[in-house]
């Protein structure tokens, strides 16, 4: 039998507004340290529109997991940008002690479109639970084909997320980030 009713169930209501809630403060805290990366990786040039908008919309979409009031923010699911910028053919990333290395393919001859041989790279490692970040202070470009990370003191002895981006030379083109894992 078919129940036909004006009144809306509401039981649920309270949970799901906590539930909103929650989702927003769990992904505004996951990205206050990755702001700096957030303003160039998912800048936008359409009005109304803003980076953090743009970001957190991919996280609550995508990254968040669980159901309330156990919710998380899933770090394999992040992304510090979205493009259209040719992304790295990783070989080999490692981390011995304090330092992390990376290493990545050239393209043979010449660089396809989407990428130029000057493309920045950039490396984060995200201490997720203490809430820190560190990304490369020397500049490392895409022919280099290799690049090695200090971790800084506040990081150093902790496991990190790794998440590598790249940008053209005026930082208006970039890749769509890449988590490289636990180290």
């Amino acid at each position: 039998m078919l129940v036909i009713s004006n009144k809306k169930e509401t039981q649920s209501e309270p949970n799901k507004a906590k539930s909103i809630q929650l989702g927003f403060k769990l992904v505004r805290y996951f990205l206050n340290p990755l702001n700096l990366l957030i303003q160039i990786g998912f800048a936008t040039r359409k009005k109304g529109k803003t980076a953090l908008g743009k970001a957190m919309s991919h996280h609550l979409r995508n990254a968040l997991k669980g159901e309330y009031p156990n919710m998380t923010i899933d770090p394999t699911k992040a992304k510090i940008s979205e493009g259209t910028l040719a992304p790295l053919m990783l070989e080999q990333v490692e981390r011995t002690g304090d330092f992390i290395s990376v290493k990545w393919l050239l393209p043979d001859g010449f660089f396809p479109d989407q990428c130029n041989w000057d493309d920045e790279l950039i490396l984060c490692a995200y201490d997720v639970e203490a809430g820190n970040a560190a990304i490369n202070e020397q500049q490392v470009i895409r022919k280099d084909a290799r690049m090695t990370l200090e971790l800084p003191s506040v990081l150093r002895g902790k496991q990190v997320h790794l998440y590598l981006m790249l940008h053209d030379r005026d930082k208006r083109m970039v890749s769509n980030s890449k988590y490289l894992g636990k180290f």
